[in-house]
């Protein structure tokens, strides 16, 4: 554990206000550390607009540069911003994503900064693939950090095999946190089902997530297609978040039409709404499909979930098993099908106890996963 405050900048594309994980990832890091005594500063994008009134209300600095979204044309941005950093005002300096390492890496025959690096998952694969790292000879960048934080122990494993250059003593597996106001009492939930006319009887098998082909959502929708009509009945499957390609949206419709379930597709929805759809829901489905190239490094959303007692249906792919505990928070289904996915939900209906008492076991799990923890493991060095 941390035992002196330290003096932390914290180097990311992505931050507050763009939407997703890494940005999520940072802005909960910086919040944690600095809640922990820590002197905090973040050197991020402005996203060209004024971000000064949110990054005043903060409990750490925050630098914007000049950017929008991140593509390799942006490097010599990240390397000019990366060169202004002096490694004499702090302690740690934490290339939070990809584009921030590389930065670190092709500045170094001009200044060689001390850092550490983390890694989310699909970007295990990104240094060896890029065209731009290997035409750079920059694809072996992570060995210059001074140690390696994942997200996971999946993702520690998978970037030891991946990149065996890198001392595995250097690979801290630091498991992330749930934001303690994911806990908090959801707001009215009866309102919530009147917008979305869903009935108070209705059982709903909840998905949150980006409509992304590796999510799971269609093997969900061919497996409701596969219920006894009496199951059916008590259910309607609600799918928030973004979507993604026409092509797989389309796919996603013309299945809910024909599964005999109503399907809710609620779009990127408030997160207040989210919270209340995990507080009403009877289950979170999300069993992920394997993509060789694309990582599920953690699984953040199932302990989300969990914070509302709301036990989840899932696949033992990447991180999620060490989210989703088997029996006791949820179910993780090898090899997946439609058919074995049925049979749950079949099985999960006739038991209301198992259900109920897997989405208890899950809240106690969830209460573990805390920033704080996060923080001190991956800043104690």
């Amino acid at each position: 554990m941390q035992q002196s405050p330290k003096r932390i900048l914290i180097f990311s594309w992505e931050f507050l206000p763009f939407h997703g994980g890494i940005a999520t990832y940072c802005a909960e890091m910086a919040q944690a550390a600095a809640e922990a005594g820590n002197q905090v500063t973040v050197v991020c994008p402005d996203y060209h607009q004024d971000n000064s009134s949110e990054d005043s209300k903060k409990p750490y600095k925050v630098h914007r540069f000049p950017g929008l979204h991140y593509s390799t044309k942006q490097l010599p941005r990240i390397m000019f911003e990366a060169l202004k950093i002096n490694p004499d005002d702090y302690d740690i300096i934490h290339a939070a994503e990809w584009s921030a390492v590389v930065g670190m890496h092709l500045i170094r025959p001009l200044k060689k900064l001390p850092f550490i690096a983390t890694v989310h998952g699909t970007d295990i694969f990104g240094y060896d693939t890029s065209r731009v790292l290997r035409t750079l000879k920059a694809t072996d960048t992570l060995k210059h950090a001074k140690y390696i934080v994942t997200n996971s122990d999946f993702t520690a494993r998978l970037t030891k095999d991946y990149h065996p250059y890198i001392d595995p003593q250097k690979v801290r597996p630091t498991l992330l946190g749930v934001n303690p106001w994911w806990f908090e009492t959801a707001k009215d939930t009866n309102d919530l089902r009147n917008r979305y006319d869903i009935a108070p009887d209705k059982k709903i098998i909840l998905t949150v997530a980006r409509l992304d082909e590796r999510k799971g959502h269609r093997t969900v929708l061919k497996a409701l297609a596969l219920l006894p009509q009496e199951d059916k009945n008590k259910l309607v499957y609600v799918i928030v978040g973004k979507y993604g390609s026409d092509e797989y949206v389309a796919e996603l419709k013309n299945l809910a039409e024909a599964c005999g379930v109503r399907v809710l597709f609620a779009g990127g929805i408030d997160i207040e709404d989210v919270r209340s759809f995990y507080k009403t829901s009877w289950l979170f489905c999300m069993p992920g499909e394997f993509h060789p190239k694309r990582i599920e490094g953690f699984g953040l959303a199932y302990l989300e979930a969990a914070a509302q007692k709301l036990p989840a249906l899932a696949t033992p792919i990447g991180g999620v098993p060490e989210v989703v505990v088997n029996g006791q928070t949820g179910t993780l289904i090898n090899d997946v099908t439609p058919e074995k996915l049925a049979l749950e939900i079949s099985d999960l209906l006739k038991n209301p106890e198992k259900v109920s008492a897997m989405g208890e076991k899950a809240y106690e799990w969830a209460q573990k996963f805390t920033w704080s923890r996060c923080v001190g493991q991956a800043y104690d060095d």
